[in-house]
């Protein structure tokens, strides 16, 4: 889908974007915990703009999401890995991964 919108806006207003679509499970009660446990660990980071693309595996105890990072910020990296010891020590089970997206903006 998203690549047909991109297509569209391209052919109307001769303008190239990158669309992303994310569906969102707030239906279970561990996914709903998750997300609220992820926001507040990463709203004590000023540098962190924003964060989309949360996906939870509960059958393969995986959660995935990237971060927008402020140019301010010299090291994401170092923050990443802050971030996941965090969520680590709640989810012990789980695999977690955070990708490191550009603000473009």
């Amino acid at each position: 889908m998203s690549k047909e919108i991109e297509k569209v806006i391209y052919e109307k207003y001769d303008i190239i974007m990158t669309i992303g679509i994310y569906a969102s499970n707030n239906t279970s009660k561990i996914s709903k915990s998750i997300r609220k446990d992820i926001k507040n660990v990463i709203k004590s980071y000023n540098n962190i703009l924003q964060i989309h693309g949360l996906f939870i595996n509960e059958e393969e105890k995986n959660i995935s999401f990237d971060i927008i990072y402020d140019f301010e910020e010299k090291d994401p990296e170092k923050i990443n890995k802050e971030i996941i010891d965090k969520l680590k020590k709640i989810y012990k089970d789980y695999s977690i991964t955070i990708i490191i997206d550009k603000d473009i903006s």
